[in-house]
Parts: C-alpha cells; structure tokens; sequence
C-alpha cells in the first residue's frame, strides 16, 4: 500500500487534492499533510511517502527547494508539482527535478488522478525489479528457518516430544556442537524501523535481522536466529558449541557484534541477554527461560544496548504498579479534570525515578496495563466511540502512536500521549450527548462564506475529532465540508455576477477569494464557463 504526502500551505487546496483523488483504486493507504516547505521535509524524513504533492510557491521554504532535497535525499520518491503559477522558472524547475507531472490550480479531478496513475506506474515498476532478489532469497530460506524455529519454540516451551519426533530432531542437533546457550534481544524501537526504514513491511525486517545475526557463526559456534512468535518485538538466538570454554568466550562476542551490527545497518536499538550454557538440546528451556529473566530486569533509567549477565541480575528491587491509582483516574475522568489526571501520572512518574529501578518487565506491563484500564474507563464513562473500538483489534494500541521506547524519558512521553488520547476521546462524548449538531457547521458556513474557513474552526469549537467532523457532515449533506463551502459560494457567485455594478474584481473579494484569477478558474471549473461568459449568458437572456 502506497503513502502519499501534501505539501502546500493552503488547507482548502490540501482538502480539495484528498476529495478528487481516487485514493482507494490507487492502493493508498495514508495520506499526510504539511503546511509548508518546512515541515514537508520534515515529514519526508520521518515517513518516506511514495508520492508527494508538492505546491511551489510557499513562504520561508518553497517547493524548488523542497524538490531539490527529494532529488539528492529521496529519489525514489514520485513528485507531483501542483501549482497555481504557470512561470517558466517553476517549469524548468520540475522538469529538472525529473517531476511526474506538473499540473496547475484550480485542480481537475482528471488531471489530478492522471498524474496520480503516472506515478502509481512508475512506482510499481521501481519495486518489482527491487523486490525481485528478495523474493527469490526469501524462497529459497523460508522452509529450513521456519521448521527450525518451529522446533526450537516446541523445546522451549516444553512441548517438544523426542520420541515422536525423531526425524526432525536431526534438522536441529549435531552430535559436534552439544552445548546450548540461549539469547534473547527486544527491538525497542521496532515500529519506528518498520515504518521509516521497511515501508511497513514488518517480514522483510525480521528476514533481513535473521540474516545479520546468522552470520556471526564460527569453525566453533553454530548461531541461529528467529522471532519469538509470542512477542513481535523478541528475538531468540540459539547458539551451539563444540565446548563451553569457547562458548564462553565467543558467544557473547558474536552476539554483541550482531547487534552493533543491527544498529549500523538498520538504527535497530536492542537490548539482550544471556542464558546459561548446558549440555545438549535439553537445557535450552533453561538457559532461554533465565536469559529472559535477567532481560527483564534491565533498569530502564539507565538503559543502554548490552548484553545483560547473570552477575548484574537483580529481581529483588521494588515493582511498581499503575493499577492502584486507576481508582483517582476514574475520579479525574469522571469529572472531565485533566489536570488532576496528569498530577497522578506525574506522581506515578515521580516515585519511579527517586527509586532510581524501574525493570523493562515493569515498564511493559504497566504500558498494558494503563491502555487497557484506560479504555475500559472510556466505555464505562461515555458512549461507545468507533475509534476506540476499531483500536482493540489491535490490541488497545492507539492509533497512529508508535509503541516504542528507548529511554526513560520517551516512556514517560508515551504514558502522556496515553492519558492525553484516551481523555480526548471522553471530551467527544461528553460533546456527542450534547446540544451539538452538524446544522451548526453549515449555518457557520453560509453566514461566514467570505471568511478563511478550515475545519479546525470547529474541531476547537466543539471538541469533536476531525475524521468524525468531516464524516457526520457527509452522511447529513452528501458532500465535504470544503465542497459545501465551494458550492455555497459559487451559487453567491451567480447572484453577485447578476448585478452588472459589481466588477469581477470586488466579487472575488466578497467570496474571500484573494486573487481574482483563481476565482475566476474555479467558476469556470464548476460551471463550465468563465463569470464574463456567464455574464453575457444573462444579459442574452433576459
């Protein structure tokens, strides 16, 4: 599925691109949006959109410059130059810049979805030569790893039956490597990878981790990696050996090489572990079960990559719990005060870091914990809402936040984030059962038609999300919220076009059109004729 990113500093524009895109037959699944060139660059940073609509005329940072850091920064990226200009120079520019097409304002609907299939195709070509290698090595890799791993899990989790499955024990022991040893690694950063490094394609990271840990074997050590199928962040490394002296020495270092390694390659923040070394394949429940204990253990107030030991292991430090102060959040939501829930959150925080101990195990389970009550207090407090429950098929993870966590400090931000959606979504309750109605949008509409209108007029005036907004409006009038106003104000149009006093001029204005040329090709665009046609329409008619 393809990502697309809007550059331009006009909401209205960015609205009217997201209308006439035919989006779904184009496979796009998410749309972002920046105001400026700025911030446009920032988000192609952090998302890597497979096309970008980009406006060339902007303050501070306009699109020629944003076209040059796509050009040396991100050339696989399909560009799309919109524009209300048709200046040379802005030409010259695209076409340097190798652009997919350049295509003036006001927009078509044709003209935008053509450019659209152009970029769509040149993109689908891109890929299948890209992929092409790594379907052919994912073939090829896929039986062996998978019936290994399948094994491995069954013996760590004590399922595994010898005498029933002799044969594929073979796949997994030889008799010259007897000694086990079990690691395990936690990605912590996992989503942020997956998306600004992968496309979202969470199997080609697993495939490409496997293949950066496997190859830290040896003459001495046989090393073999897979992902726990209980936890997507986890990895398992199992490592065999000829003789403890040398997996003593050597497995360690191979697995700290692999995960600089995985830093390097990827920017991959890991954490890991050590297992006990034991005698044959028996003793790696064991040594699998200990190095997830001491993983679990690591401080996260004083979080780094490393390989934790069982001589810095400590189980014995106070556990702290979010579940007993849910009681004062219930109070805190129930009277709509975020202030007095962020102090319980602050206080949650605080005794934590005058501990100075706050276990990775802790740090999870306590993030499950307070998404989970959280959500429970949002059914119990207010209406069912259809984001909250479109979010527990995905296990209450909130949309559009990444899980991750590297630091402290970032854990604290995303129990903030936490607190700060859920109570958001008691806010849009408590509005829902309300005197709200949607009639007020468009009574704002046709009494302010000549002002700049966005919709964050009303998502700040009625506490409401902008995907609700923007749905509620369509279900009761059949059209947008932006469409609404372009329809209100081209009717204005016609009426104003009807007193021959009035210059086309002083119309535009009075529609709150800032430039007369724009208003002009929009009229035309919706009427099919320009305002001086149309007026000598009316005065051929009487």
């Amino acid at each position: 599925m393809l990502k697309v990113l809007i550059i331009d500093d006009e909401e209205p524009s960015r609205e009217a691109i997201k209308i006439l895109g035919d989006w779904d037959r184009l496979g796009v699944q998410q749309i972002l949006e920046a105001n400026g060139g700025l911030p446009g660059m920032e988000l192609i940073n952090e998302h890597r959109p497979d096309i970008v609509l980009l406006d060339m005329k902007m303050p501070e940072v306009n699109g020629s410059e944003v076209l040059c850091m796509i050009c040396q920064d991100h050339p696989h990226i399909a560009t799309i130059v919109i524009s209300g200009y048709g200046d040379f120079q802005y030409t010259k520019q695209a076409i340097q810049s190798h652009v997919v097409d350049y295509i003036l304002k006001p927009l078509v609907r044709h003209d935008l979805n053509r450019a659209l299939d152009k970029a769509v195709a040149i993109i689908e070509t891109k890929k299948k030569v890209k992929n092409e290698f790594f379907e052919k090595n994912i073939v090829v890799n896929i039986s062996l790893p998978k019936l290994k791993s399948d094994i491995y899990m069954s013996i760590i989790e004590g399922k595994f039956h010898k005498q029933n499955q002799v044969e594929h024990l073979k796949t997994v022991y030889d008799e010259g490597y007897p000694y086990y040893q079990a690691f395990t690694l936690i990605f912590l950063n996992l989503d942020h990878i997956q998306k600004t490094r992968f496309h979202n394609d969470l199997t080609l990271l697993y495939f490409a981790v496997s293949n950066v840990i496997n190859e830290f074997g040896s003459q001495y050590l046989n090393c073999f990696s897979f992902l726990n199928p209980r936890q997507d962040r986890e990895f398992i490394i199992v490592i065999c050996g000829q003789r403890v002296a040398d997996m003593n020495l050597l497995s360690r270092t191979s697995v700290n090489k692999a995960m600089i390694k995985l830093k390097e390659l990827f920017g991959l923040f890991v954490v890991g572990a050590a297992g006990t070394i034991g005698f044959g394949l028996d003793s790696l429940s064991a040594s699998y079960h200990a190095a997830k204990d001491f993983l679990l253990s690591i401080n996260l107030l004083s979080l780094k990559d490393f390989i934790l030991t069982n001589s810095t292991y400590c189980n014995s430090k106070r556990k702290h719990s979010i579940n007993s102060r849910m009681s004062l959040f219930r109070n805190a939501f129930r009277d709509s005060d975020s202030k007095y829930a962020k102090g319980i959150l602050d206080e949650f925080i605080g005794q934590i870091t005058k501990s100075n101990y706050f276990s990775l195990g802790d740090a999870q389970r306590n993030l499950e914990e307070f998404q989970f009550n959280l959500y429970d207090l949002v059914l119990e407090l207010c209406i069912h809402d259809e984001n909250i429950e479109q979010a527990t098929e995905d296990g209450l993870k909130p949309k559009d936040f990444i899980l991750d966590y590297v630091s402290f400090e970032q854990y604290c931000n995303l129990l903030y984030q936490i607190l700060h959606s859920y109570f958001a979504k008691i806010g849009q309750g408590h509005n829902r059962k309300g005197k709200f109605h949607i009639s007020l949008v468009k009574e704002y509409i046709e009494q302010c038609y000549f002002e700049e209108i966005n919709i964050a007029i009303f998502t700040e005036r009625y506490f409401l999300s902008r995907q609700y907004l923007m749905k509620l409006f369509k279900q009761e009038y059949g059209c947008g919220i932006y469409e609404y106003l372009q329809i209100f104000r081209m009717n204005k149009a016609k009426e104003l076009l009807d007193d021959p006093q009035l210059k086309i001029q002083q119309i535009a204005e009075m529609l709150g059109y800032k430039d007369t040329n724009y208003f002009s090709k929009a009229f035309k665009n919706y009427f099919g004729h320009s305002p001086s046609d149309h007026r000598g329409i009316v005065e051929n008619n009487p």
